[in-house]
């Protein structure tokens, strides 16, 4: 029975759907089946696989129109449940019908058929990723290794304190410092301000600032298959590690 991980932070450009991509790949190249799911309706996910179908998406699950098993898609060593814009037009209907509920009633029909299902929220606190966090077992908090970043990952735990009201096994896996700019001041003076503010929340896999994950999305692959010896794939490898030996 999967075992349903978010990444969640209100900050875009926090290299949340960076960390899910590649979490999932790492996951994978433990020969563990996976499932990626795209919750944002910008489909920033789908659009760095390169897996665009008219059809095959959440969107079309939600509606009715195709069952949650037709619409997953193969996608590198893993399989995506993809996005598109039209999600857009859901969320307001679960704000509506103040329906929580919605994702996790979808995943619990593909659960058995998975080991580990890494949800892609949204960067923001409304009806999705409140969904995702509801529907998951665990969650991670990429952050990026600016100051300004602080402030959304602060929002980020008070949102996930608020969701364990009703999903009381939610667990944090902890903080991921992303985009961290090694041997610099600015970098070293971040690591010294989280550890200060979260020592025991802070992840010791900090993923390096690199144009290579810009070049694996521009190519529709994972960081992990692009450049599979950067020191960010190894870190991604190293988290997906983690999980397996500590939650399972």
């Amino acid at each position: 029975m999967a075992k349903i991980i978010a990444t969640v932070i209100r900050k875009g450009g926090s290299g949340k759907t960076t960390t899910a991509i590649n979490l999932a790949s790492g996951l994978a190249k433990q020969g563990k089946r996976v499932l990626l799911v795209d919750l944002d309706s910008q489909a920033n996910a789908s659009e760095a696989l390169r897996i665009s179908d008219s059809e095959r998406n959440i969107a079309s699950v939600l509606s009715g129109r195709l069952t949650i098993t037709d619409a997953i898609q193969p996608a590198k060593d893993f399989y995506l449940l993809a996005s598109t814009a039209e999600l857009a037009d859901y969320e307001p209907r679960l704000t509506a019908n103040f329906n929580l509920h919605a994702i996790k009633s979808l995943l619990e029909q593909v659960k058995p058929s998975f080991d580990y299902i890494v949800l892609d929220t949204p960067p923001s606190d409304g009806i999705l990723t409140r969904n995702g966090l509801i529907a998951a077992d665990l969650v991670v908090i990429p952050t990026q290794a600016h100051f300004l970043a602080i402030k959304g990952l602060h929002k980020a735990l008070e949102l996930i304190d608020d969701v364990k009201q009703l999903n009381s096994g939610l667990e944090l896996i902890g903080i991921l410092p992303t985009m961290l700019q090694h041997g610099t001041n600015v970098g070293e003076l971040f690591m010294e301000q989280l550890q200060s503010d979260y020592a025991d929340k802070v992840l010791p896999y900090a993923i390096p600032l690199t144009i290579k994950i810009t070049e694996s999305q521009l190519v529709g692959q994972p960081l992990l298959d692009y450049a599979p010896e950067h020191k960010a794939s190894e870190a991604y490898i190293d988290l997906a590690k983690h999980i397996i030996n500590r939650h399972g």
